[in-house]
């Protein structure tokens, strides 16, 4: 599970994850940017721990999330990065806020 809080995090997956899935978190990092934002520049801008974006990595967290958090969920969309991936975005309530996960499937 990986942690995303401010554009510094994303040093720590590209790389890792495949461009496409990269680019549509920065996107996401983005729009909570301006939803969030206190009018701080968007590189000093750190979304609180309850509203961090969450990367699951295995098919086993994904699970764990929703079995563990079954009655919080508040929704699960499929979004299609590309012809060969997509991924799941996950809304759980959290203190009365909206956490976002995310996990990535090949189809």
């Amino acid at each position: 599970m990986r942690r995303i809080q401010c554009l510094n995090d994303f040093n720590y997956i590209e790389g890792e994850f495949i461009d496409d899935y990269v680019v549509y978190l920065r996107g996401e990092f983005y729009n909570l940017y301006e939803y969030l934002s206190n009018g701080e520049s968007s590189i000093e801008f750190i979304l609180p721990f309850h509203q961090s974006m969450i990367i699951l990595e295995n098919e086993g967290e994904f699970n764990r999330l929703i079995m563990d958090e079954e009655k919080n969920i508040e929704f699960i969309e499929k979004i299609i990065i590309n012809m060969e991936t997509s991924l799941n975005r996950i809304g759980l309530l959290q203190f009365q806020d909206i956490q976002l996960y995310y996990f990535l499937r090949y189809n």
